[in-house]
């Protein structure tokens, strides 16, 4: 596949169940979980949402990676890569 037929024929969401056309933004903080009160793989927005495990999953493609990771802020993404760095450890990042 060409990488522009990637970028738009890219599936999101094969387990929605309403089977969307295209990735739904899903904007709330809460989910329903099981009544059999199971672990669920998303309850609250923060610790899992599917919108945002779809932009993952496409950017780990278009970036041939194995994973990325996504953050609501600079500073969530700042705190999460300086938390696995060792004392002395270097980061060379750009200003754009």
């Amino acid at each position: 596949m060409h990488r522009e037929t990637e970028l738009v024929n890219f599936k999101q969401c094969p387990d929605d169940p309403f089977k969307a056309s295209s990735m739904p933004i899903y904007q709330t903080a809460t989910f329903e979980l099981n009544p059999s009160f199971t672990e669920s793989k998303y309850d609250y927005t923060r610790s899992g949402n599917p919108t945002r495990d779809a932009v993952q999953k496409q950017v780990a493609n278009l970036e041939e990676g194995k994973f990325s990771l996504a953050f609501a802020t600079g500073m969530a993404a700042i705190n999460a890569l300086t938390g696995i760095l060792k004392t002395g450890s270097h980061i060379i990042a750009g200003d754009d």
